[in-house]
């Protein structure tokens, strides 16, 4: 491995990246060298708070300056980044932290506010660091964050000297602990060595072509591994000037897009759907634009399609998880294939497997399973779950796709525990929400199974309809009969103004499956709080 640490190939980007590349935030630019000065400053406070090599220190921001600083500071002393989910309250916070084993969180005063609130469940709490904001100058048992906006620049005031990285901090030290989403329980930690986030990122920047005459649009959260890691690291890795929103806003992003004169911009459905509804999208130039990315959920046909239409650009989709961060890509110069997330980044190796976690062959389907430098050593606490998960080197992701035969590209059909089965047959919903994606008046669909005495499940439609449309489920069921095998078809439909997303926007359809079981739902919440 070219660098012994995330630290070190961050401090070699400070050396080498022109002067005027850097991060810029709200307008302000901090080019690489000034960065690395403010890094210096956090480290050397750290430092003198005690804090050090395998202390876990938790990050409960939005997109801000102070973030960065912090985590950097982190990679330098050998640390433990723990980014926290700011929609987190009390106890799912509580829990996080205290699984984690953090000593420290780094928040700004309304996060304060709810650690305060749960302060009394985290024993090994020692510190709450505030990041002072306009009319915040004091929070009672909190500390202030070192470094104030104004040290941003350049000439950064009280010059420290150079603190060397942690000579200990090696490529299998833990940099990063991110929790999954804990849809069917209570989250799980998911511990990354300097090694996984380097191995992975040094095979997504070679496929994307990333480097310093980028100028890289950042709007995704830094507390998820697609904004913090394959975001902010792959910008810091590469050099490239990279502007970084505090959040999302189609008309403001486009618009950046075009004036900024970006060439990389990495989105979620959401954005791409919105950027749609936008009339800025036809009006702006976006000419400069190169590389349009999307992961983290699956992007329907219909938006793929819409999008190439309208702009000219293919929107490279990719494939992702906690625990082995980025998996696969459609390729930037070949044929992208929408519905498909394409072939392994360089050092990612991905079979099918059976239930008995055999390889199948190509073109069926079954269990995806992912091997390389980039998948986790195990979760943290769950020696039952590792077991289950972890076999000879493979990680089993739960999730059901197939490679397909005539090019190679990996397509994913689902979750497992999405998967349903009525009367013995599975149906796959990704292919009943294709085809209904596909019928005028449709803007968002979810398909789940609903309990039946009868069949076990039946197939069940969640509609968002678009403005102004007029569905009815007997001419939707019409529809689904000429398409679909007569299994496949839903039996019943809701119509909905929206479906219920994570932050990242992914469909959380265990909340669709408990509205239609609410018993099997309170069963369920009722063992996960045991």
């Amino acid at each position: 491995m070219k660098f012994q640490s995330i630290g070190h190939w961050i401090e070699h980007t400070a050396a080498h990246a022109p002067a005027d590349h850097g991060l810029v935030f709200a307008g302000v630019p901090t080019s690489f060298r000034a960065l690395h000065k403010a890094v210096n400053f956090v480290a050397h406070w750290y430092r003198n708070r005690s804090l050090g090599r395998g202390d876990v220190v938790g990050l409960y921001l939005p997109n801000c300056p102070e973030i960065v600083q912090a985590h950097l500071a982190h990679m330098r002393l050998g640390a433990v980044t723990l980014p926290l989910n700011t929609a987190y309250r009390g106890a799912e916070l509580a829990y996080i932290l205290a699984d984690a084993g953090a000593v420290a969180v780094v928040t700004d005063a309304d996060g304060a506010g709810v650690i305060q609130s749960v302060r009394g469940d985290l024993p090994r709490l020692r510190d709450v660091i505030v990041v002072e904001e306009e009319g915040v100058t004091h929070l009672e048992g909190a500390l202030m964050f070192p470094v104030p906006q104004y040290t941003l620049m350049e000439d950064t005031p009280d010059e420290l000297p150079p603190l060397p990285i942690d000579p200990r901090v090696g490529p299998d030290d833990v940099a990063m602990i991110l929790y999954t989403s804990g849809t069917t329980g209570r989250p799980k930690g998911a511990p990354l060595t300097h090694r996984n986030i380097m191995a992975n990122l040094a095979g997504v920047i070679e496929a994307w072509r990333i480097g310093m005459a980028d100028r890289f649009l950042l709007t995704l959260p830094l507390f998820h591994a697609h904004g913090l890691i394959m975001g902010l690291h792959s910008a810091l890795f590469a050099g490239c000037t990279t502007f970084v929103r505090r959040g999302f806003d189609a008309e403001e992003v486009l618009r950046e897009l075009a004036e900024l004169r970006c060439t990389l911009f990495m989105g979620v459905p959401t954005h791409y759907f919105r950027f749609l509804r936008s009339t800025a999208l036809s009006a702006l130039d976006l000419s400069s634009m190169r590389l349009f990315t999307c992961g983290s959920a699956p992007l329907d046909e219909v938006t793929w399609r819409e999008f190439h239409k309208r702009t000219g650009h293919a929107i490279v989709e990719r494939y992702g998880l906690s625990e082995t961060l980025f998996n696969t890509t459609n390729p930037i110069d070949g044929p992208c294939v929408p519905g498909t997330v394409g072939v392994p980044f360089p050092g990612v190796e991905i079979r099918i497997a059976n239930e008995q976690h055999q390889p199948l062959a190509t073109g069926e389907a079954g269990e995806i399973q992912v091997r390389g430098d980039n998948v986790f050593g195990g979760y943290l606490n769950r020696p039952e779950a590792n077991a289950e998960a972890l076999r000879d080197g493979w990680f089993s992701t739960g999730d059901v796709g197939r490679i397909r035969p005539q090019d190679g590209y990996l397509e994913i059909l689902g979750r497992i525990k999405d998967l349903i089965i009525t009367g013995g047959y599975n149906v796959y919903p990704v292919e009943v929400e294709a085809m209904l994606l596909a019928v005028p008046g449709v803007e968002e669909v979810a398909v789940v199974g609903k309990p039946s005495q009868e069949w076990g499940e039946t197939v069940h439609a969640v509609i968002v309809p678009s403005p102004g449309a007029h569905l009815q489920a007997e001419d939707l069921t019409r529809l689904a009969k000429r398409a679909l095998a007569d299994y496949k078809c839903p039996r019943s439909f809701s119509f909905v103004q929206s479906l219920p997303r994570n932050a990242m926007g992914k469909v959380q359809k265990n909340v669709l499956r408990d509205e239609l079981a609410p018993d099997r739902a309170h069963a369920r919440r009722a063992g996960a709080a045991r």
